[in-house]
This record gives structure tokens, C-alpha cells and sequence, in this order.
């Protein structure tokens, strides 16, 4: 994380998995980063169905993979 001259954030680095570490982070942040309580409520609507699909998702896959 680097911060600007303000103390404000202006660079954030994540490493994640591809798909379900984007989900989860957008899931986590979009409320937090929104200017405005409906925006906020908006943006956890949107991104939470992703999450939750990625994550029902890779147990599918490692079911059918034949781990558990």
C-alpha cells in the first residue's frame, strides 16, 4: 500500500487466487469504498452473488475432481 502525500491511500497491491480472490475482494471493499450509504448497499448487492457462486463453485470442482 502506498500512501499519498495526505495520508491517503493512491496505490493498493493484492495477491489473490484469479477469479475467487476477486470475488471475495470485491465483495469485502465495494461497501467499504462507496461515497454513499445506497451506493454501499448497491455495490454489496451486486458483487455478493459472485462470491457466493465462486466459492459454491470450487467445491463442486474439487468434488468432481475427486478431492475433498
Amino acid at each position: 500500500m502506498r500512501l499519498d502525500g495526505e495520508g491517503r491511500v493512491c496505490e493498493f497491491t493484492v495477491f489473490f487466487r484469479p477469479l475467487p480472490g476477486l470475488a471475495a475482494l470485491a465483495a469485502a471493499l465495494a461497501p467499504e469504498v462507496a461515497p454513499t450509504r445506497p451506493r454501499a448497499i448497491a455495490a454489496r448487492m451486486l458483487t455478493r452473488p459472485l462470491e457466493l457462486m465462486t466459492r459454491s463453485g470450487e467445491r463442486v470442482v474439487k468434488r468432481l475432481a475427486g478431492r475433498r
